[in-house]
């Protein structure tokens, strides 16, 4: 069996002195320094994640809730889920986020809040039928918007 560098030694009941008590410190010190140095580097640290300004967090959201906003509105439209704290009585706010070209909000509506968010509160745990009502009930706001405008 191989011997490791460092030897121990039985205690000697010798007096401490200041010499004696730096003396062992700095055998410490090495063997300490011996082992540091045979441990493998610890791995780099990972770069966070970067959000981008405008760009829905899909992170946080469940995967069905991502797919129903993109079937019944399209993968333009973003996404911003709440979770219940203590304040919210165990209300979820899903907020759909209407890109600018789609939107039939007014301009003065855009001017004040730079943006068109469609939010819903929703109560327990939601469902994924939940979720579609509530995409359901903004696409036929946007599709009638758009109707009456061509009848102009």
């Amino acid at each position: 069996m191989a011997e490791d560098s460092v030897v121990q030694q039985e205690p000697k009941e010798e007096k401490l002195t200041l010499k004696s008590v730096a003396s062992q410190v700095s055998e410490l010190t090495k063997a300490v320094t011996a082992l540091l140095q045979n441990k493998p580097s610890a791995p780099a640290a990972t770069t966070p994640a970067v959000q981008v300004e405008g760009e829905p967090d899909k992170a946080v959201i469940p995967p069905s809730w991502r797919r129903v906003v993109d079937t019944v509105l399209g993968p333009e439209f973003g996404i911003d889920v709440r979770y219940p704290d203590e304040k919210s009585n165990g209300l979820f706010l899903f907020t759909v986020i209407v890109p600018k070209e789609k939107s039939n909000a007014p301009k003065d509506h855009w001017e004040m809040y730079k943006s068109d968010r469609r939010t819903k509160n929703i109560a327990g745990n939601p469902s994924v039928g939940e979720i579609q009502k509530h995409c359901e009930r903004i696409k036929a706001n946007l599709v009638r918007s758009q109707q009456s405008e061509l009848v102009k």
